[in-house]
């Protein structure tokens, strides 16, 4: 049977590790811990540049949206002067239009003096007047 089992290096001593063995050993331990620091320093300096590419974007669009605010400023001016100008423009089709209305009702009189002038002639050739 095997004893208890101790810990440490007396368990391989006691399993017939050899002092060259445990030398080995000891030497592959640090070589790990050593890779598993060095992958370490490697996926931090991978998560500050992510982290510095996260604070650049993060100032890019905080200064995009200062434009866009800027921008929807602009664009509600550019909005409110045309509306106002379609406004002053419907009223001026109006006062044209009824200047028109106006013209046209004047032609239309003189056209039905100028028939009726005509008119009267005619009937007093025949000389039904």
């Amino acid at each position: 049977g095997g004893g208890g089992g101790g810990g440490g290096r007396g368990q391989y001593q006691e399993e017939g590790v050899t002092a060259e063995q445990q030398r080995r050993l000891e030497l592959l331990q640090q070589r790990d811990r050593e890779q598993d620091a060095e992958h370490l320093t490697r996926i931090e300096q991978g998560v500050e540049d992510a982290l510095e590419i996260a604070l650049v974007a993060n100032e890019e669009v905080k200064r995009q949206g200062v434009l866009l605010d800027q921008l929807d400023d602009k664009l509600e001016a550019v909005t409110e002067h045309a509306d106002t100008t379609n406004r002053r423009l419907k009223d001026v089709i109006k006062q044209v239009r009824g200047a028109d209305k106006f013209c046209m009702d004047i032609f239309c009189v003189v056209l039905m003096l100028g028939m009726l002038g005509i008119l009267y002639s005619l009937a007093r050739e025949q000389g039904l007047v």
